[in-house]
């Protein structure tokens, strides 16, 4: 939806837009826009305001001249209050009953009778507040922390000595009632308000320019990289949306609204676009997910095998290889205990626990580096660098029948590890079971870069740099062709969709009539990994970035009209 006169900063107050617009050359005015995007009201004022803060029902401006309340309905300035020097930061309750308002002194406003008390709880100033419907917590600039709770003393505390308050540019309180705050360096951190301690949660990307709190989420917006929402509890990106150094935004159970460019743009949020967002230290290929669905593995080129639970509470880094060298491959076991991990160079691959991490003994059967290597069911597949493909069981024996020349660039198994495809460079594709065990060659595509298996094993798929072909597991006829505008770096399937990673970090999820289902977005670099959980649920990602993803794909049963950037749906028409 357009609105009527909003080309610079807008702030929310409940449905209205209230927008900051210049007035003449030193004046500026403050404008409130109705539902329908026209603007209701006009408050001029001498200078920007120091700050600006509303809710439902009023618009709190304050700056040199004090402050000034205006009903957010009408406009019309409902109290000014001279007596409040310096004041630049302020809260207002969440059911809209009371306002705090902090400079060199503080000031607690009844927002219904207007009713005001001071106090100069700092030594200093204020330097943050935030104030939720059982807490209010003042933080001075001496880093000390004054809590109210409704029911409870007041306490004191005071900052870790390593979080110094004036390096905090924003706080608010999460549905917990413990303090977020924000860092200049960008780190997202939460405190003890009644201890003082502290725990990093993550970095932002870059500085942000707005910020709101809903419950436990955070919608912040930066020029760098547009709009993220958040988990306050464990730091992890929800969902990713466009709009650079958007203003204005607003967040609810279900939806995100912002401003950009004098346009209210409403997002609805499924709940589980994004079920996690986790970091290596370095460049991860591939992913892998477990086949219980509950743990991701990356194989990292610094030779570090990372790990981390679906849920984000467990997290390890454990060096695999000697000197760094980098891991080429990995996979689980079919029964998902152990992985079996590849590493480049002279060192003998190896088996990790799953639950200890420990690294083991080498790899069943491969003693030198593989290219690729799947631990299928009651066997290993390995394909080396000397363009030959060995199969061994799991007690190290080999297997002659699965045995061939053939230069393996790609690799894929079901979710069961009963069918696996392999592609060769010169473009033979090979499809193997195990059961009962046989290989053979289904098909020739000259340009063939990736292939995929879904996880029930019923569908198979070949990419090359125009198109994917998606094929009945018995059958060598494609019964689905989708076409692509440039190469992609990654491909995984299910029975009734595609995946498709590329070099700037999209990922792109096709029907089998070829259109776009959804475009999820987020990683910074080439896509370099992706798989399908064995349930068909998840669908997860690695980046050459270091980004590691893990997306819903039940929220892919919305309609396509309504999906966009991050899988989620756009309405200006509201």
């Amino acid at each position: 939806m357009e609105l009527e006169d909003c080309p610079d900063q807008a702030f929310r107050a409940g449905e209205r837009v209230v927008c900051l617009s210049e007035d003449g050359p030193t004046g500026v005015r403050l404008v409130g826009h109705g539902a329908d995007g026209r603007a209701e009201w006009t408050v001029p004022l001498e200078r920007p305001p120091a700050g600006v803060v509303a809710d439902a029902r009023h618009v709190l401006i304050s700056g040199h001249g004090g402050l000034r309340v205006v009903n957010a309905a009408t406009g019309l300035v409902r109290q000014e209050l001279d007596d409040l020097p310096g004041a630049r930061h302020g809260a207002i309750s969440p059911a809209g009953s009371t306002a705090l308002i902090g400079g060199n002194t503080l000031a607690r406003i009844n927002l219904t009778s207007f009713e005001t008390t001071s106090s100069t709880p700092c030594v200093d100033h204020v330097q943050a507040l935030a104030l939720g419907d059982q807490t209010a917590i003042v933080l001075c600039r001496d880093g000390t922390l004054h809590t109210t709770l409704r029911a409870g003393e007041p306490t004191v505390a005071h900052l870790e000595p390593s979080l110094r308050a004036h390096d905090l540019l924003w706080t608010a309180l999460r549905d917990d009632e413990t303090m977020v705050a924000l860092r200049e360096d960008s780190t997202l951190v939460s405190i003890d308000p009644v201890s003082g301690t502290y725990r990093a949660l993550a970095r932002l990307p870059g500085r942000t320019t707005s910020r709101v709190v809903h419950g436990r989420r955070m919608l912040s917006t930066s020029h760098q990289a547009g709009i993220e929402l958040r988990d306050l509890h464990t730091g992890l990106i929800l969902a990713s949306l466009p709009h650079p150094g958007a203003t204005g935004l607003r967040l609810d159970d279900t939806a995100a609204e912002l401003v950009s460019d004098g346009v209210l743009y409403r997002y609805a949020l499924p709940e589980t676009v994004v079920v996690g967002t986790f970091e290596a230290a370095t460049g991860v290929f591939p992913v892998r997910i477990s086949p219980d669905g509950q743990q991701i593995a990356a194989a990292g080129v610094d030779g570090v095998l990372y790990t981390w639970s679906l849920d984000g509470r467990n997290a390890a880094a454990v060096p695999v290889s000697r000197d760094g060298a980098a891991l080429k491959w990995l996979d689980y076991t079919p029964d998902g205990h152990a992985l079996g991990v590849s590493i480049l160079g002279d060192e003998a691959s190896r088996v990790v626990d799953r639950t200890t991490l420990a690294p083991g003994e080498p790899w069943t059967g491969i003693r030198r580096p593989a290219r690729r290597a799947l631990w299928l069911e009651g066997l290993v597949l390995a394909a080396y660098y000397d363009q030959t493909v060995r199969a061994v069981t799991t007690e190290g024996a080999p297997i002659p029948e699965l045995t061939l020349h053939l230069e393996v660039d790609d690799a894929a198994a079901d979710a069961a590890k009963h069918r696996a495809v392999l592609a060769a460079r010169t473009g033979e594709l090979v499809r193997v079971e195990t059961r009962p065990r046989s290989i053979r060659q289904v098909a020739v595509v000259p340009d063939a870069r990736f292939v995929a298996v879904s996880p029930s094993g019923a569908s198979w798929a070949v990419a090359t740099r125009s198109e994917v072909s998606v094929h009945p597991w018995d059958s060598d006829q494609a019964s689905a062709v989708v076409a692509v505008s440039e190469p992609p770096r990654s491909l995984a399937i299910t029975d009734d969709l595609v995946f498709l990673g590329f070099s700037d970090g999209r990922i792109e999820a096709h029907d089998h009539t070829g259109a776009v289902v959804a475009l999820l977005e987020g990683h910074r670099d080439r896509l370099a990994s992706l798989q399908v959980s064995a349930d068909e649920r998840r669908l997860v990602s690695g980046s050459w970035d270091g980004t590691v993803r893990v997306w819903s794909i039940e929220v892919l049963d919305m309609d396509v009209n309504d999906l966009i950037r991050a899988n989620l749906s756009n309405d200006t028409s509201r």
